[in-house]
């Protein structure tokens, strides 16, 4: 059986200057770079919960940084929402279609933790 080696991708702290503040590993994380660079990114910790984060460059007039720290139970449901919301709006084909026009204009890049990288004969 092959064991895979674990890799460093940090620790996210969470409780900061409170006294509940702890570290958490983080065990994946998939980040989208935009061509206005604007960062979002989706980070999972090791107690399964998740980080959503949303940074903006002080330039866009919105704020700088957002963050939610969700479940994976909330998680799914925030994200399920959201599809269901752009799939009623656009349409299934056409939300589709909206993320692929965007990554074909390189207006965003994706980036991965080396675990979340699949080869593409599996």
């Amino acid at each position: 059986m092959k064991t895979e080696e674990k890799k460093d991708y940090g620790q996210a702290t969470l409780g900061y200057g409170t006294p509940n503040e702890h570290k958490l590993d983080i065990v994946e994380f998939i980040k989208a770079d935009f061509i206005d660079n604007r960062l979002i990114s989706v980070v999972k910790l090791e107690n399964e919960n998740f980080i959503l984060s949303i940074e903006n460059p002080e330039s866009s007039g919105r704020a700088p940084k957002q963050l939610m720290l969700l479940s994976k139970e909330s998680t799914i449901g925030l994200v399920s929402t959201l599809l269901l919301y752009f799939n009623k709006s656009v349409g299934k084909e056409g939300f589709q279609k909206l993320v692929e026009e965007s990554v074909a204009r390189n207006e965003i890049n994706y980036s991965m933790s080396d675990n979340l990288k699949k080869d593409d004969n599996e």
